[in-house]
């Protein structure tokens, strides 16, 4: 398995357009094989800060997204965002919830 986080810093007034662009997102790669989940979460004390968290079979599913998402037409407007860090991990070791 491989997941990808994304924290989005937004910048000042604009979360709920970031919200909006990261669910679309969202919505365009659960239709790519090889995508297993997406969450998307908040900052506990900052509201400016959301973290996406995506779960795919392989890194090669994954890499499927980004062309898919390349060949996307451009997001029109200004960013809302000041930053966004992308960070990619492999999973060693999985304990599932007890049933």
């Amino acid at each position: 398995m491989f997941i990808v986080t994304v924290h989005h810093n937004c910048k000042p007034g604009r979360t709920d357009q970031a919200i909006e662009r990261i669910d679309r997102n969202g919505r365009q790669m659960a239709e790519v094989e090889g995508f297993l989940y997406r969450y998307r979460t908040r900052h506990k004390d900052n509201s400016q800060m959301i973290c996406t968290i995506t779960g795919w079979e392989s890194e090669d599913a994954y890499e499927r997204w980004l062309a898919v998402k390349k060949g996307l037409p451009e997001e029109s407007g200004e960013s809302p965002y000041i930053s966004a860090t992308n960070e990619r991990h492999l999973v060693e070791d999985y304990l599932p919830a007890a049933c």
